[in-house]
């Protein structure tokens, strides 16, 4: 079924703003006039905007309306995000067996004196302007107000206070403005005994909502969201469905491993989680960038815990990873959270030892410019082969990445000796691009632990078993040679 409706705007010249019998509610400088050309809506069909969707959830416990908006005392509303022109703003709605409640927090930081909120009903869902559609209005620092729709009305077509048409006053409000936030808390009967003027909805109905916004900086600024017109129910008006049950999603945070963390053989997992009702169950998974996931498991009891091996998944780019912790509710509702994660587990070292060859005979002329196209080090060789620098005497040309030497040398300790000094070397080395000397040809290196006694006269008689040194060189997934000449 289609209803088509034409709208046309026109001037208001002058707008009553006392409480007289006749007084219209001045949302805003225009007034629209529908004529309905094909009246095939009926009351009560589903209607959806366009805009976003709602819920309003059960609670026992009914907000204290003291315009300050409590993660406590709202815990059963979940928290939807809206924007008044460029003010953002978060609405909340829950609803007890007999009232309705909205929150409404503005990030307002340069409001005027008495900022007011005004919310829009549809009440029977039909996306159009039906007289007696209910409207709640808040001033910051004055009580809350009821108005209702009329297209008669004395004024023409507009919203007019419940008292002008014989009706009550139905809503309870405080509004409140503080450092930069300006804050609405509102009350209505769901079904109050004025029904020419208000909403009567029960557990399990849709309504339409929208919201006009008056700063109240300069006379006739108003904001609407998410509709742009309060007078237009089929334009992005918001669906707010009173729920029977839980609405409210559970929270959770990956405590284990934080972000940004370099994962490397087995780790912890852990994440915290919390509901309005209880949380039933966390799951934890890690993704790569590619699928599938990786499940870890599953705790139900906090903490909520699990292992992630992560030999078992192939090394990721910098945040290539992501640990994922999905949290549960009995009401079926699932929370995903995640921190990114770099997997960078160590490869496989392998190599061949190759026997030196006799150094009487012929020793073998090595050629470091070549062997070390990234980096290549000697040592022993400075001072006329004497040197014992832990650092390399000589090293190539802007290269880093092999390390100094460390001294392994357990008690007692037997001194250093540069071996570039003797005759008969297995190898001698060539380079050409050196950082000082920049070439040489045909050189001894080396050096050793000085331990050993007879029948050695030069020896410290000191045993060098479990003596030794140890270097660095960069690794990751890129497949490396390195050869070490001793």
């Amino acid at each position: 079924m289609l209803l088509k409706v034409l709208a046309r705007p026109y001037s208001v010249t002058q707008l009553r703003i006392g409480w007289g019998s006749d007084m219209t509610y001045p949302l805003r400088r225009v007034i629209t006039s529908a004529v309905a050309l094909a009246a095939l809506a009926l009351p009560g069909v589903a209607w959806a905007a366009g805009g976003p969707a709602y819920s309003s959830g059960p609670t026992t416990t009914a907000p204290t309306l003291d315009g300050s908006i409590s993660a406590a005392e709202w815990a059963d509303a979940p928290s939807y995000s809206l924007t008044f022109a460029n003010i953002p703003a978060t609405v909340r709605f829950e609803h007890t067996a007999t009232d309705l409640y909205v929150g409404v927090v503005l990030q307002d930081l340069a409001p005027g004196t008495s900022p007011s909120l005004s919310v829009f009903f549809d009440n029977n869902h039909d996306g159009v302007k039906n007289a007696g559609d209910d409207v709640w209005l808040d001033f910051v620092g004055q009580a809350g107000q009821d108005f209702f729709y009329s297209p008669t009305g004395t004024g023409g077509a507009s919203h007019y206070n419940d008292f002008s048409g014989g009706g009550t006053n139905e809503t309870v409000a405080t509004g409140t403005s503080s450092s930069g936030a300006v804050t609405f808390e509102l009350k209505h009967p769901l079904c109050s005994a004025d029904t020419a003027h208000d909403v009567c909805a029960s557990a399990g109905q849709t309504l339409g909502v929208d919201f006009q916004y008056e700063p109240g900086t300069a006379p006739g600024v108003f904001y609407d969201a998410p509709g742009p017109n309060v007078f237009a129910p089929s334009t992005t008006w918001a669906d707010l469905t009173l729920a029977t049950g839980d609405v409210v999603p559970p929270s959770a945070t990956v405590t284990q491993p934080a972000a940004g963390s370099v994962l490397r053989g087995t780790v912890a997992v852990a994440a915290t989680a919390s509901d309005n009702v209880g949380v039933t169950a966390v799951d934890f998974r890690y993704f790569g960038g590619a699928p599938p996931y990786v499940e870890l498991g599953t705790d139900t009891t906090p903490p909520y815990e699990a292992t992630f091996d992560s030999t078992q998944v192939a090394n990721t780019a910098p945040l290539g990873g992501t640990i994922y912790a999905v949290a549960h509710d009995a009401a079926g509702h699932a929370t995903t959270v995640g921190n990114g994660v770099t997997v960078s587990n160590g490869g496989s070292l392998s190599g061949t030892i190759v026997p030196s060859p006799d150094p009487i005979g012929a020793p073998t002329s090595v050629d470091l410019t070549a062997a070390g196209s990234q980096d290549w080090a000697i040592w022993g060789y400075a001072g006329g082969g004497t040197s014992t620098s832990l650092a390399p005497d000589v090293r190539k040309t802007g290269g880093t990445a092999i390390s100094a030497l460390t001294n392994i040398d357990p008690a007692p300790s037997a001194p250093l000796r540069g071996l570039g000094q003797f005759p008969g070397p297995p190898f001698l080395f060539n380079w050409s691009d050196g950082a000082s000397p920049t070439s040489a040809t045909n050189v001894a290196g080396g050096i050793q632990h000085n331990g050993g006694g007879s029948p050695c006269p030069c020896g410290t008689g000191v045993s060098t078993i479990n003596k030794g040194f140890s270097f660095d060189v960069p690794a990751d997934t890129e497949v490396r040679t390195l050869t070490m000449y001793v």
